[in-house]
């Protein structure tokens, strides 16, 4: 997996949107949606909450950013909490 691919997985991890992502790593929403079908692809899972999950479970080979790392950003005011969402505080 490239150095983007896990970074977007760890906003995946995050339950941040294709719009969200792009908007802060200044790429358009269409080159997200490209990034999260390769992962979900080479992480053989069919949806972005099985890909969390499998980041979450696989942080320590360092398929993912760290969840440390993750601590440090937080929902965003926007973005509506989603029964199911992952969200680390």
């Amino acid at each position: 997996m490239t150095k983007r691919e896990r970074l977007i997985l760890s906003y995946l991890i995050r339950g941040a949107s294709n719009k969200h992502i792009a908007k802060e790593l200044g790429i358009s929403d269409s080159t997200v949606k490209v990034h999260v079908k390769n992962i979900l692809r080479k992480i053989r899972v069919e949806n972005r909450t099985q890909a969390a999950w499998w980041a979450l479970g696989n942080e320590r080979e360092g398929n993912v950013e760290s969840r440390s790392s993750l601590v440090r950003f937080r929902r965003y005011p926007k973005q509506k909490s989603r029964p199911g969402a992952l969200i680390y505080v």
